[in-house]
């Protein structure tokens, strides 16, 4: 799927919601759903990373008036949002660096000797 495709599908999306009869909802309710609709659309089809798509999305929101600053950040306020993104980046730092596939194999040297360590996947012929 091309740039441009990616871009224009979450777009096309939400002006088609627009496009749809309001059914007594106000222009903020509905401009909030073709926001989160489109929002949805664009993590699956993935123009632009998805943090970066957030900040893009939070923004937009609050230049269309759709939500105020505060409504935008205030679930960033809660404690256990900011331990599920440290999780995360732990989490990748590890990846990353290799390190936790390096204490476990210190944790098999001290421990398990020559015939553990023989069983590890790195030692398989391939």
């Amino acid at each position: 799927m091309g740039t441009r495709t990616r871009w224009a599908v979450p777009l096309i999306l939400a002006a088609a919601i627009w496009l749809l009869p309001h059914a007594g909802f106000g222009p903020r309710s509905w401009g909030l759903l073709c926001l989160f609709a489109a929002t949805v659309c664009a993590l699956v089809t993935r123009p632009i990373p998805a943090g970066s798509l957030i900040i893009v999305v939070i923004s937009l929101g609050m230049l269309l008036r759709l939500f105020t600053v505060q409504d935008a950040l205030s679930g960033f306020s809660n404690v256990t949002v900011w331990l599920i993104v440290a999780a995360f980046l732990f989490a990748r730092g590890l990846t990353q660096t290799r390190l936790g596939e390096r204490i476990a194999y210190t944790i098999v040297r001290h421990l398990g000797g020559v015939r553990f360590a023989s069983a590890t996947p790195s030692s398989w012929p391939t």
